[in-house]
């Protein structure tokens, strides 16, 4: 068995980057993985890494946006690894602000949550309020911890 597995990248309105961003998310996935399909767009770029690249990739983003001084350079994004050897592919999303979100996800980056996820959620809370917001929590619609990089 491969150690090796899809990963893919997505950026948040890559449109918004200042000048050179593009460039240096480019060469940032060109680091840490082979076989690229370039977008040049940066909707989707996709390679192949070692499992657990994503990590990597998003460590290292969010040290490019810390070197940035701007609001502008600040940017939102998705890295996931794609299923492999019968376990669930798993999504990292960033966000400015809010943090880090974390879930299995399929081979095209949907999150899965289980039913015992959802029933644990229901479990945890006493009123409609609480069940809504564990339940966006769930889905990383809420504050999540931030990555060490990002927040010093």
């Amino acid at each position: 068995m491969s150690d090796s597995i899809a990963v893919h990248l997505h950026i948040d309105r890559p449109e918004t980057l200042p000048e050179g961003y593009a460039d240096a998310i480019g060469a940032i996935f060109d680091e840490y993985t082979t076989d690229i399909t370039d977008d040049p767009s940066l909707d989707d770029i996709s390679g192949v890494a070692f499992v657990g690249t994503r990590n990597d990739i998003a460590d290292a983003l969010c040290l490019l946006m810390k070197g940035g001084t701007l609001p502008a350079h600040q940017f939102s994004f998705t890295v996931y690894e794609e299923p492999h050897h019968e376990q669930l592919g798993t999504l990292l999303r960033y966000t400015p602000g809010a943090g880090d979100f974390e879930a299995a996800c399929t081979n095209t980056g949907e999150v899965l949550r289980s039913f015992a996820d959802i029933g644990a959620a229901i479990a945890s809370t006493t009123d409609r309020t609480s069940l809504v917001a564990a339940l966006e929590a769930m889905y990383g619609e809420t504050e999540g911890h931030c990555r060490s990089t990002a927040g010093e």
